[in-house]
């Protein structure tokens, strides 16, 4: 535990570094696009390889914010990723699943652990094998839903 806490600090402050207000105002400009193009799709496809952004510190920041945006504009809901989670049941929810019931900024913290250790793994296509990659975007990360605000709030 100490070790994670430690890469996760290390992590921080890296990305203390990073130009937020650059990455905010880039984010803030494809807003819509993100709404319009990933609606329904799965939390991967929030991680893009954004034009202005020059490393991927840069764009897992941009995908942090761009998540912790859709969670606290009532876009996504997420699923929780750790059994013992609190949760909470919403109405038109097709499916009936449970929803992680914590702050986005506890989500944002949770989803920083569980970054591979090595951030190129994000994309992909690395080894034969993309343990790291499949690991993180299909295990780790948590999965959202989308609300449908043109239909009745409904989830899907």
């Amino acid at each position: 535990m100490c070790q994670e806490n430690f890469l996760v600090k290390l992590v921080e402050r890296k990305l203390m570094k990073l130009n937020l207000n650059k990455i905010e105002k880039i984010v803030s400009g494809y807003y819509d696009t993100i709404w319009n193009n990933c609606s329904g799709c799965s939390t991967h496809s929030l991680f893009w390889s954004w034009d202005g952004l020059n490393s991927i510190e840069e764009e897992v920041e941009a995908f942090l914010i761009v998540f912790k945006r859709l969670v606290d504009d009532g876009i996504i809901l997420v699923l929780p990723p750790i059994k013992g989670e609190p949760t909470k049941k919403v109405p038109n929810d097709i499916a009936n699943d449970d929803f992680w019931d914590v702050s986005s900024d506890k989500m944002i913290e949770y989803i920083r652990s569980v970054l591979p250790k090595n951030l190129k793994f994000l994309n992909g296509g690395l080894d034969d094998k993309d343990d790291e990659y499949s690991k993180f975007w299909y295990s780790e990360c948590p999965e959202i839903r989308w609300v449908d605000k043109n239909d009745n709030n409904k989830v899907y």
